[in-house]
């Protein structure tokens, strides 16, 4: 009996594997985004590969959706082959996602130079958006921006410099390295921008505030009159604030 029952549980294993992979496979065949969502949805989320290649599958079918690249990323950890297979099937006409696609290889090789000139050829139409009215408004000006600040350059063991990349969504990554390395390290913070309207109290003058959601910075000021962008750095030295900008946010 004991061996009867053992029997039954190898073999409901194997035949749980198999249809795993089976599906796994299968995934490629799915056109309909709708209902392979609710397929790869049903999966354990354990079971890891089966989730990477069916969020790969709906990248392919919806490359503009955030909600797949973050799982994808999550499922399939730093697997830069098969992003770029996923990033070299968006349509080129299709800016957006290729622009979310670039960045996140980006994230993965931040010294790469291919990766770099195609994120700028992607983002480039997002860095001309036109003014807009409203706080809500403010994630898609900012999305495909970047800006690399230069904390403080007269520090004597070496100015850490810091890059921002805003994606979709108000979805951001950021990068660091040390002012005299030629290469960015892998990026140490991953998050979402919130997106507020205030007022300066001394002139009652209008801003735009973009700020992360997790950790209270980086923190970006958008002018409401000329729509110019600025990263605002807080530290305290010796009991006094100093702000640092960004010069140029592109």
């Amino acid at each position: 009996m004991l061996e009867h029952q053992f029997a039954r549980i190898w073999f409901a294993s194997m035949l749980a594997i198999c249809i795993g992979s089976v599906s796994a496979d299968e995934f490629s065949n799915y056109g309909d985004e709708s209902a392979l969502y609710e397929v790869v949805r049903k999966i354990p989320a354990s079971n890891k590969p089966e989730n990477a290649a069916g969020y790969a599958r709906l990248l392919e079918l919806n490359p503009n959706k955030e909600l797949y690249w973050r799982k994808f990323e999550r499922y399939s950890g730093p697997d830069e082959a098969t992003l770029v297979k996923i990033v070299r099937g968006i349509p080129a006409s299709n800016r957006s996602a290729n622009a979310m696609g670039y960045a996140r290889l980006l994230a993965l090789d931040p010294n790469n130079e291919l990766y770099q000139a195609k994120f700028e050829r992607y983002t480039a139409e997002s860095k001309g958006s036109k003014p807009f009215k409203r706080a809500s408004e403010l994630g898609t000006f900012l999305a495909g921006s970047w800006c690399a600040l230069d904390n403080d350059p007269t520090y004597v063991s070496g100015p850490y410099v810091k890059k921002l990349i805003v994606l979709a969504n108000g979805y951001y990554i950021l990068f660091s390295k040390q002012a005299a390395a030629l290469d960015w390290d892998k990026p140490f913070q991953r998050g979402t921008l919130v997106f507020d309207e205030r007022r300066y109290p001394e002139t009652g003058r209008k801003y735009f505030l973009a700020i992360s959601k997790e950790y209270g910075s980086p923190k970006l000021i958008v002018d409401a009159n000329d729509f110019s962008v600025s990263w605002e750095e807080v530290t305290t030295v010796l009991g006094e604030t100093a702000r640092d900008s960004c010069n140029k946010f592109e």
